[in-house]
């Protein structure tokens, strides 16, 4: 039986503070057309917390039309919703919580976006590995 594949609202990253902290952040993985800014949770003590938080972002000086940057969400969050049991894996049991910027001026396909994020958590394994 295959793993469920969703995306809760535990996993939505609204915590005012910590987005703050996340654009402010020094930890970041580019991978084209995507840009993943993040940090580590140190508090983990809280009971009902996801692993993982995440918010998606698409600039609205690139793309004037809100339905263009709803639908480059869309995909994105799709694409992670696929990806997210390696994700997980590739944290080794830590808490993160993070942003993907789109950064691209062109509406993408899903190839590109899940590529993008293949580099991504490929590059996030590299760097727990320490």
């Amino acid at each position: 039986m295959r793993s469920k594949l969703s995306l809760r609202k535990q996993e939505s990253l609204t915590d005012v503070k910590l987005i703050d902290q996340v654009f402010k952040s020094s930890h970041s993985i580019k991978a084209f057309p995507l840009i993943f800014s993040y940090n580590f949770l140190e508090n983990t003590n809280v009971k009902n917390i996801s692993p993982i938080q995440v918010l998606f972002s698409v600039p609205k000086r690139k793309f004037k039309k809100a339905v263009d940057r709803n639908r480059i969400k869309r995909l994105i969050r799709e694409c992670f919703r696929l990806k997210k049991p390696i994700f997980l894996s590739a944290l080794k049991d830590k808490y993160i919580y993070g942003a993907f910027i789109y950064t691209n001026k062109e509406i993408p396909d899903f190839q590109l976006i899940d590529k993008s994020i293949s580099k991504i958590i490929s590059k996030l394994n590299e760097n727990n590995r320490d």
